[in-house]
């Protein structure tokens, strides 16, 4: 435990790496927690279960005798992709104190953050780490301009930070307000969209959600036929119904927070959306369709669907999660930047490590901007999209 002072209040911080040390500050994170990615059990359950993942790192702040907040982190072994489009380069491997998505709990003063940053650059210094990751941070966060650009020195300052958007829907009371809501040409080519595919595939069109413990199963299995033939499968980025995936469907779905759609022709799984809700949002997971099932547009009856079953509840916010789509930006309608933010060890190990990946990320931001003033992205996207498909 570290001791501080400051404005006459005494603050001290506390690094928890044992299951014993974690469980005595249960209570308090499961008050504090808004994202289901930093789920008291889902953190444990990727403890246990991932390879990488040498151990916890949580820490934790406290105000005298009261926890005011903490950071969800975990020691993992990293590999940082090169990358050039969806042509992979190379990885660099590092280790590092990786705090997760959604992982600040509690206060999050610059106060706070200056605080608990320092025990993280003790953390890694003690462990023989070459960086600290800040998953997916919010560019308005406090945290993010700390880290960015203020504590660090400038040659261990993340040279690679470059975010994107992230889209959520405020969701209505019924999804005839979500049709009214569209253009009326958008609203004409949702409506025309399940009509084509039944007067295509008359009576063999079944669309099954799936929600309890007893059905996961059958929808992690469902759901992997149809991401096993998608490019997302060939980036190391679909569902997969491995050990991971099956079990986190299986604590949501005892939380009562799994959601999971299948769209059938024929019986055969064409189609599929994966989904967690967390305090009155739908954060939506994974989703993906067999290519050529294309022209049918699937994904988006089945997020129609989805849509449909979660207005009129207690679900008020649609999260589409990481990264910008065509259908976030025409449905969402709430907005904000983010970006995992690094802080490299000063070594020249890590620097060097910095200087490649941040390279190689501004490198591939230019090309993507270039590519997109050009009007080249998009077909040069689907061209790739199409070859790691087939």
């Amino acid at each position: 435990m570290t001791p501080e002072s400051h404005s006459a209040q005494v603050y001290s911080t506390r690094v928890l790496t044992s299951d014993l040390e974690i469980a005595r500050c249960k209570e308090t994170w499961e008050r504090l927690q808004r994202h289901p990615n930093a789920d008291f059990h889902f953190f444990e359950l990727i403890n246990r279960l991932r390879a990488q993942v040498d151990g916890p790192c949580v820490l934790e702040l406290m105000a005298g005798e009261k926890t005011i907040s903490i950071w969800t982190a975990r020691l993992e072994k990293i590999g940082l992709p090169l990358r050039l489009g969806y042509l992979r380069l190379g990885c660099l491997h590092l280790k590092g104190l990786v705090v997760t998505t959604g992982g600040i709990l509690g206060d999050d003063s610059e106060q706070a953050c200056r605080i608990l940053l320092k025990c993280a650059s003790q953390v890694m210094m003690e462990n023989h780490l070459d960086v600290i990751v800040l998953s997916h941070l919010r560019c308005d966060h406090t945290l993010f301009e700390l880290a960015a650009s203020t504590f660090p020195p400038w040659y261990c300052r993340d040279w690679g930070v470059v975010p994107s958007i992230h889209w959520r829907m405020s969701l209505p009371s019924s999804f005839d307000l979500i049709l009214q809501q569209r253009r009326k040409k958008h609203r004409y080519w949702l409506k025309r969209l399940p009509k084509v595919l039944e007067d295509d595939f008359p009576g063999q069109v079944r669309i099954r959600q799936f929600k309890d413990l007893v059905e996961v199963g059958e929808f992690c299995r469902d759901a992997d036929i149809v991401a096993r033939s998608t490019y997302q499968r060939q980036l190391g980025e679909a569902f997969r119904a491995d050990a991971e995936h099956t079990e986190r469907c299986k604590l949501f779905a005892e939380k009562g927070a799994f959601r999971g759609y299948i769209l059938y022709i024929t019986n055969e799984p064409r189609a599929y959306w994966m989904a967690t809700i967390n305090q009155q949002t739908l954060y939506l997971n994974s989703t993906g369709y067999s290519p050529d099932m294309k022209k049918y547009e699937l994904g988006t009856v089945l997020l129609m669907r989805l849509f449909a079953d979660h207005c009129g509840t207690t679900i008020d916010k649609v999260d589409f999660g990481l990264g910008g789509a065509a259908y976030k930006e025409r449905f969402g309608d709430e907005s904000f930047y983010e970006a995992t933010v690094r802080i490299y060890k000063a070594s020249p190990r890590a620097v060097l490590a910095n200087i490649l990946a941040g390279t190689n990320e501004r490198a591939s931001s230019g090309i993507r901007t270039l590519l997109s003033k050009l009007g080249l992205l998009q077909r040069i996207k689907t061209f790739w999209r199409a070859k790691l498909s087939n």
